[in-house]
Order: structure tokens, then C-alpha cells, then sequence
């Protein structure tokens, strides 16, 4: 089903641009308009409702616009699935998976087929971003770099090291993207970023571009969130994503911690079989998932979550076996400092939150994306 008014949709679209979307009602008219509203009209719009329960499909026909294809799975076949079926049903030589959060500047396609189309030696392209609220509001913008870089292989995986997930609507070649089959389920959460090394694994370069061109939205509805406790309302929600009933099981293998975990292995193993020395960058990715795993212990503790603080033990203690006790020891060791300032911080300034947050609206208030 895709609307038949409006602009032409073209014959032969040099960009996919995919938005996979389960119970959207709240953010998909807004993307939608981003994406219409490129400088560059060379695209396709393809919606992939995933059997949404909402207003969603009423919201995604109600645009006339002859570049939007909309499809509606007849049943819910899980978020990653999901994907992948954007990337099955695209008909670009360029493929954009946009979430239905999220929005593009309007020059954001332009800019990244301009480097794609200039350098044959990228296989994707990614560029700064800025991070929004749910009320559309900016909150901050990640630049890695100042300048515009073509990065080899090995320097883009630097770049992931460096900054840990800094590559938010990628814009790939398609036909790289499906011979690498698509998103891989195993790594949940951490999926996309998963794609992309495998890319630059796969011999390819990358074009990073300075100048911001998407916005990124954190609400509370996010379903990365969901990964990190196995409470009721955590698994309901997942079981919407992936389509099928979960029980506790399922954070055996898919907790946020423990598949960051299994990122960190893939890539020093992938580092390993290129000949890439692999220990510098694992112990700075085994700091940070430290962190996480300390932080998500704090909360499963004060929850009284058993199941989690067996779990985060357990990834403690087969993060040791893996890395050794020595490069344990030292992970963990800054990790502490840096959770324990981090829960001092907020002890200390609880005081002071109101009149934090409200400084921080004050300093956004003129920053709402368009």
C-alpha cells in the first residue's frame, strides 16, 4: 500500500530511505516530514509498519506523497526482523534505515550521497548527530571530528573504540549491506553497530561528515532501555518488539550487558584474524562495559532484582575468565571510581536538581528542531 499523490516518486531511486516502525503514532508524522523534506529528491520513502496496533497506519496513508511506500506486515515479526525486511524491499543503490523517532536536517542525503557517489572505496557514510528530547528539543550534539574524514577500515573501528557507538544514520551501499546479511538478531540492542564494523571488516572505508545532519531522540519509550532489568513491564515490552511471549530466559542471552559483552569478543576477535592488536581496544570497550555492568548492578541490587545481580555477576565473572584477572582487576577498578563519583554527584546535588533541570530547559529553549 503507498500513497499515489504529490511529488513523483522516482523511477530509479538512488536512495532507500527505510522507516521500521511498530506503535509510532506519537513521532512518525514527524520523521516522515524530515524525510520529505531533503534537498535531494532522489529517494524512496519505505514505511515497514510492523502489525502497529495504534494510529499508526491511519497516520503513514494519510500523506500524499508518491515517493512513500507503505507496508504493513501481517503479523509482528520482531524489530530486527523488521529491519532486515527494509533492507529486503529496497529498491535504492543507497540504503538508510531511519527509526521512526528519529529525524534528518534537510540536507542530510545530499550530503552523504555526494561522499558515497565521490569516493567508490566507502562502503557507508555516518556524521555527527544531535541528541533531542522527546519534545523535539535539542539537548546536545556529538562531533567526533572537526573536519570531514574518509577513514580506512582499521580507523573507523578506532573510531567506534574512541567513541563507542558514534554511527547514527548510516547511509550504506545496499547491495554491501545485503551481501553481509543484513542485522544480525544475536546482537539485539547492539545490532546496528554490529552491521557497520562488519563492513569496515569487510575491507571497506567510511566517510565521516563534521557537520551534524540527523537528530537522535531519547524518550522514554526507547527499546534499548528495555535490555537492562528483567522487570514485568521491561519483558511485555520486549515481547512487542520481537513478536512473541518472553519470559526472564530470555536476559540469559540478551541483557544489554551481556551482548555488549559479545560485541567486545566479536571485535578483538575480527581485530585478531586481520592481525590488528586487539588488546588496547578491548580493555578500553571492557572499561566502559565495566561501567555499565556496575551501574546495572547498583540498580538490580536496589530493586531487589535477584535474577539481575546474578546475572551482572555472572558477565563479572566470565568477563575475568575471558580478559584475565589483571585486566579485570584494572577495568573494574576505574569503573568503581567512576560509578561511585557518579552516585556521590547525585547524593550530594539532589538539592540542586530542580534548579538544574530547569537551567537546562532555559538553555535549550530556542534549540526545537523545526
Amino acid at each position: 500500500m503507498s500513497s499515489d499523490a504529490g511529488t513523483a516518486r522516482p523511477s530509479h531511486p538512488h536512495v532507500s530511505v527505510c522507516i521500521p516502525v511498530y506503535n509510532g503514532e506519537d513521532f512518525i508524522l514527524e520523521c516522515i516530514g524530515s524525510a520529505l523534506a531533503q534537498t535531494d529528491g532522489r529517494f524512496e520513502l519505505l514505511v515497514l509498519d510492523n502489525c502497529s496496533t495504534d494510529g499508526t497506519a491511519e497516520i503513514v496513508t494519510g500523506v500524499r506523497d508518491s515517493r512513500i511506500r507503505y507496508i504493513r506486515n501481517e503479523t509482528n515479526i520482531g524489530s530486527i526482523a523488521n529491519f532486515n525486511r527494509c533492507i529486503e524491499h529496497a529498491r535504492g543503490e543507497f540504503f538508510v534505515l531511519l527509526p521512526h523517532d528519529d529525524l534528518l536536517r534537510p540536507n542530510c542525503l545530499k550530503e552523504f550521497l555526494d561522499k558515497l557517489q565521490h569516493d567508490k572505496r566507502a562502503g557507508f557514510a555516518y556524521a555527527s548527530c544531535t541528541t533531542v528530547d522527546a519534545a523535539g528539543r535539542a539537548m546536545r550534539s556529538v562531533i567526533n571530528h572537526a573536519e570531514d574524514k574518509l577513514l580506512s577500515g582499521p580507523d573507523t573501528i578506532r573510531d567506534v573504540i574512541d567513541h563507542f557507538h558514534p554511527i547514527q544514520l548510516a547511509m550504506a551501499r545496499t547491495a554491501i549491506v545485503r551481501s553481509l546479511g543484513g542485522f544480525d538478531p544475536a546482537f539485539a540492542s547492539f545490532c546496528d553497530i554490529h552491521l557497520w564494523v562488519r563492513i569496515a571488516f569487510a575491507g571497506w572505508q567510511s566517510c565521516y561528515i563534521s557537520e551534524p545532519l540527523s537528530y537522535h531522540r531519547v524518550h522514554g519509550h526507547q527499546g534499548q532501555q528495555y535490555f537492562r532489568q528483567s522487570t514485568d513491564k521491561n519483558l511485555a515490552a520486549l515481547s512487542e518488539h520481537y513478536g512473541k511471549p518472553l519470559d526472564r530466559s530470555f536476559f540469559v542471552k540478551n541483557s544489554y550487558n551481556q551482548v555488549f559483552f559479545n560485541f567486545v569478543r566479536f571485535l578483538s576477535a575480527e581485530m585478531a584474524r586481520l592481525g590488528q592488536n586487539a588488546s588496547g581496544p578491548a580493555r578500553t570497550l571492557l572499561q566502559r562495559l565495566a561501567i555499565s555492568n556496575l551501574q546495572n548492578l547498583v540498580v538490580s541490587v536496589g530493586r531487589l532484582n535477584g535474577f539481575m545481580v546474578r546475572r551482572e555477576l555472572g558477565l563479572c565473572a566470565d568477563i575475568a575468565r575471558w580478559a584475565g584477572v589483571g585486566d579485570t582487576c584494572r577495568c573494574y577498578g576505574a569503573a568503581m571510581i567512576h560509578v561511585t563519583r557518579r552516585v556521590g554527584a547525585k547524593l550530594i546535588g539532589g538539592g540542586n536538581r530542580l534548579r538544574r533541570v530547569a537551567g537546562s530547559a532555559q538553555d535549550n529553549r530556542s534549540e526545537r528542531v523545526p
